[in-house]
């Protein structure tokens, strides 16, 4: 919300909080730095990384409930909105991903090897009345460098 905070009070817009649009919750994990895992937790982190679709960190959220959460609110978007601004972390931008460019979201390669940076923009562009004509625009670009494109 702190990123999103400034840019709506700029455009004189309203800020509106959509849950389903939350980061995956990873449970004993959830806002942990990488940095402050010990060796044993990071022996049960790894097989979240190969195989994320069939390993459930403890107390967490599985991979399909996630996509299916992002899945449904990215579909509810496209029947609502045309210009919106959506403030979101890495793992649901990935999923939006899969979905637009029909990739398997089990894929462990889409968390391992798409980076998608802290205050990116991924940009994509729709038309409301046709929401199976998406484009993808841009793909982590920082916000500095970032011009918005019709």
């Amino acid at each position: 919300m702190s990123l999103a905070s400034p840019f709506t009070e700029q455009a004189g817009i309203e800020l509106n909080i959509e849950p389903a649009f939350a980061e995956m919750n990873f449970g004993d994990f959830d806002g942990v730095p990488f940095d402050r895992l010990s060796k044993e937790e990071w022996q049960t982190l790894e097989p979240f990384w190969t195989t994320p679709a069939t390993c459930q960190l403890p107390n967490a959220e599985t991979l399909e409930d996630f996509h299916l959460r992002v899945s449904r609110a990215w579909h509810r978007l496209l029947q609502t909105h045309q210009h919106t601004l959506l403030v979101c972390h890495g793992g649901v931008i990935r999923q939006i991903l899969a979905d637009v460019l029909d990739l398997d979201w089990r894929n462990p390669k889409l968390y391992a090897a798409l980076a998608i940076g802290n205050a990116t923009v991924t940009q994509l562009q729709f038309d409301s009345r046709y929401p199976s004509m998406i484009s993808v625009k841009v793909i982590g670009q920082p916000i500095a460098s970032f011009a918005l494109m019709d």
